[in-house]
């Protein structure tokens, strides 16, 4: 009865850490601790995924919502780098597909 009430506890807790955007471990502990009543741990609020919190597109470390430099991988992330990054991103991946469709040069036509 003990491991049925921690099993469950612990997988309400896992939930819970993925929803909020809490530490995983944290959430298996946490739900270990308080077996099926860890439902609660939905109700916490204060630093949760949607509200304070963003992951970095680099590294996908958790930042403030309001960084423009991730603290984990020092990249840039403010939203105008993100915008050039992805333009970059697409101005090589159509170069790559127009080189890719061109025929090399033989030794005879040079």
């Amino acid at each position: 009865m003990i491991l049925f009430w921690a099993l469950i506890g612990a997988l309400i807790g896992v939930a819970a850490a993925q929803k909020k955007g809490f530490s995983m471990v944290g959430g298996v502990l946490g739900g270990l601790l308080l077996g099926p009543l860890a439902f609660l741990m939905f109700f916490i609020t204060g630093v949760s995924s949607g509200e304070a919190n963003k992951k970095c597109p680099y590294c996908a470390e958790w930042v403030k919502k309001e960084a423009m430099v991730c603290k984990h991988c020092t990249r840039d992330i403010s939203p105008r780098a993100l915008v050039q990054a992805r333009h970059a991103a697409e101005a090589q991946k159509s170069a790559r597909g127009a080189a890719g469709g061109a025929t090399p040069p033989t030794a005879g036509s040079v």
